[in-house]
């Protein structure tokens, strides 16, 4: 299915031929379309084969660029390490700190950069990746700077200034472990709350005219539906009671927010 068109939920209603789950979810998201952050929120809840139509448009190298900073973060401190590893003890060579330090350091501050623009979305934080980004970059730091030591005590170390770096990454790196390290006994059920906890959050936050605004769209589109036969009387009944935001959860079944 596309992404969410231009179409207000009234036109989707009215140029529908058929009716099925995931059209609850495109409906929804199209009464929302002024309110991206809660297309999002109810993303995290929805099937997949739904997700498309609830993602809000965004430039097409934003996904690319935010996945390729995310691999790097991981990639650069990793590769630094090995790098030193090899220098040090299998080469005997000299240690140029300054390279292995500022490339940990941007690596970190790659990462930090992820933690940061996820302060205002805790649902969409997953322990488990968090917790293996901090584990890399703690380790790659600690092996950093065991070689660093070794190369000050053999006189090979150059850009000793490059340590900076690689603290910062083994602060960042110690951090995300401690922080997420306790892991939640059933991880599906884990985001399913936490994504119901963001939508809810979303909610909240919508100033009441719009809210109202929203759910006097929705029950137009439903009552366009039911006029067309393509949902009935009960469907209609059920969806006009659906809180704000639970439409498509309660007509799909679907685990959600409060209900």
């Amino acid at each position: 299915m596309a992404r969410v068109t231009e179409e207000t939920p009234q036109e989707l209603a009215q140029h529908a031929t058929d009716w099925d789950r995931v059209s609850w979810w495109k409906l929804e998201a199209t009464a929302f379309r002024a309110h991206p952050e809660v297309q999002l929120a109810l993303a995290r809840l929805a099937p997949r084969e739904a997700w498309s139509s609830l993602v809000p448009d965004r430039p097409a190298f934003v996904q690319p660029l935010l996945a390729f900073a995310q691999i790097a973060s991981l990639v650069i401190p990793a590769v630094a390490a090995f790098a030193s590893l090899r220098a040090v003890l299998v080469e005997g060579d000299q240690l140029d700190l300054a390279v292995a330090g500022t490339a940990m350091g941007v690596a970190a501050l790659i990462a930090l950069f992820g933690v940061l623009s996820q302060r205002g979305r805790p649902e969409s934080v997953h322990p488990r990746t968090m917790r293996t980004i901090g584990i890399v970059h703690l380790i790659s730091a600690l092996a950093v700077a065991v070689v660093a030591v070794q190369a000050l005590l053999d006189d090979r170390l150059l850009g000793a200034w490059g340590i900076a770096g690689v603290l910062v990454d083994l602060a960042l790196g110690a951090f995300l472990t401690i922080r997420h390290r306790r892991m939640p006994t059933d991880e599906n059920r884990d985001n399913i709350e936490r994504a119901g906890a963001g939508l809810n959050r979303r909610i909240d936050a919508l100033p009441p005219a719009a809210a109202a605004a929203t759910l006097t769209t929705i029950g137009e589109a439903v009552d366009i539906l039911a006029s067309r036969g393509l949902i009935s009387a009960t469907d209609a009944a059920r969806a006009r009671r659906a809180p704000l935001g639970l439409l498509a959860a309660t007509m799909t079944d679907a685990p959600a927010g409060r209900q």
